[in-house]
């Protein structure tokens, strides 16, 4: 009995406490730091089962007693982003991670025993300050801008909850990775980079909520739900603020702050300019074809330059204004009514349990791939991640009522029949049923 109950406090302790003690970074040196070079404890696998428990108690509530909106359709977008944006990972295409990453460090400015505590403080700090200049390049920069936002993703969705937190962009990861090398040059080993990075994201997590207010002496210090609501705030004293990770006094310092109740106005979500679509490709890829489009229409290679690195708002006709003109930047209606198709209980509720169905098996298959030692991503790896992908854009199809839908949902069935052979075992009964389903749908649609 001892032996069970200690087995079982084993499995909370690793599982559940420890995630939970790192979305508030607490956490000790000690127990948070991987050997090197690998991803154990990874924190962002470890959250993944108790965000989805999170997710579902926020909705309960909100229907119970709060009152915040809560829609399927937005919802499943969030996640399907989310897994989207997992591909990369199968698909082993982690270049900083293997090769950039330990070049730039075998340069390093400074020298830190790996398992110091010097070296995991200074690693948490210097993360999250080079994480708040990241998130501002991608949010100041037009080509950043393309990676995070607009019509492409993490600020496209018209309500704030946790599965926003989700809504990630398909190559983000990498844009973050980019910008983030400095660490190596500072002498943090990857390994430690990683950690705290993953950290980091997992704080940010429970921010994405509307039902916690305000935590009293917490938001001088750290970032919280009512700054980052500020950050996707479509109102215009809410636009290019709250760049934070974990501590807010980077905005502070740099100018870049604002409260939530500096302004009279309910904040509204969104992007200036409504993304109006839950089609994935759409969401992910429209505005990087504008910014390429722009450059490409751009006369000189000044203009040409300014269109890549200068803000989604800015206008050649005024030059002074980097990021745009701010009169510019619409109030918004408080009658507005976000994007949201009429579409039936039924259809949604087998979008969603498609998008849960192939987030799992995306998410059981990349267990699979971080043990795996080989860099080079296979046939079985390609074919999970067509099917995924296709299995996303039938979810946004019916979301959205596009008249694709039979189409994609006849080449998602070609493309699972062999997903159940090569996956027989834990994913035999996720690519049955999504087999069935797009069977089902492509007959009657």
């Amino acid at each position: 009995m001892n032996e069970t109950n200690q087995g079982l406090n084993e499995i909370l302790s690793k599982n559940v406490w420890l995630p939970m003690r790192a979305w508030f970074y607490l956490v000790t040196p000690e127990e948070s730091t991987p050997k090197p070079w690998t991803r154990e404890p990874d924190f962002l696998e470890l959250s993944g089962p108790l965000w989805g428990l999170l997710i579902l108690i926020e909705v309960l509530l909100n229907k119970s007693h709060f009152g915040y909106r809560h829609r399927m359709n937005d919802m499943a977008t969030n996640v399907a982003m989310g897994c989207l944006g997992r591909i990369p990972i199968v698909l082993r295409f982690e270049l900083i991670r293997y090769y950039v990453y330990p070049f730039v460090y075998n340069y390093r400015l400074i020298e830190f025993d790996y398992y110091s505590k010097q070296h995991w403080v200074f690693a948490a700090l210097v993360v999250d300050f080079l994480y708040y200049w990241a998130h501002r390049f991608l949010h100041e920069w037009n080509i950043g801008w393309a990676a995070h936002s607009r019509n492409g993703l993490h600020h496209s969705s018209e309500d704030y909850n946790l599965t926003t937190a989700l809504r990630q962009s398909v190559i983000q990861l990498q844009y973050n990775e980019i910008l983030l090398l400095p660490c190596a040059l500072l002498g943090i080993h990857w390994t430690m980079f990683y950690t705290h990075y993953s950290i980091n994201l997992t704080f940010q997590f429970w921010i994405h909520t509307e039902i916690i207010r305000t935590l009293g002496p917490f938001e001088l210090i750290f970032n919280t739900p009512s700054h980052h609501r500020v950050h996707h705030g479509r109102n215009p004293f809410c636009i290019d603020k709250n760049y934070a990770g974990v501590l807010i006094i980077w905005d502070r310092i740099f100018g870049t702050f604002a409260s939530e109740d500096s302004s009279n106005e309910k904040i509204q979500y969104g992007l200036v300019q409504p993304a109006g679509t839950f089609d994935v490709l759409p969401l992910q890829f429209d505005y990087t074809k504008y910014v390429l489009t722009k450059v490409a229409s751009a006369r000189g290679s000044g203009a040409k330059l300014r269109a890549l690195f200068f803000g989604p708002g800015f206008d050649e006709s005024e030059p002074q204004f980097r990021l745009g003109n701010p009169s510019h930047i619409p109030t918004p209606d408080v009658k507005y009514t976000p994007y949201d198709e009429t579409v039936s209980v039924f259809s949604k509720v087998f979008a969603f349990t498609q998008v849960l169905v192939i987030t799992h098996f995306m998410e059981e298959h990349i267990k699979t791939v971080q043990r795996s030692e080989e860099t080079v991503f296979n046939a079985d790896d390609l074919l999970l991640c067509i099917g995924t992908v296709l299995t996303l854009m039938s979810c946004g199809a019916r979301f959205s009522k596009s008249s694709s839908l039979a189409w994609i949902e006849l080449l998602r069935f070609s493309v699972f029949i062999p997903c159940v052979l090569l996956f027989y075992g834990y994913g035999t009964f996720s690519a049955a049923l999504a087999t069935l389903g797009g069977l089902l749908f492509a007959s009657l649609s």
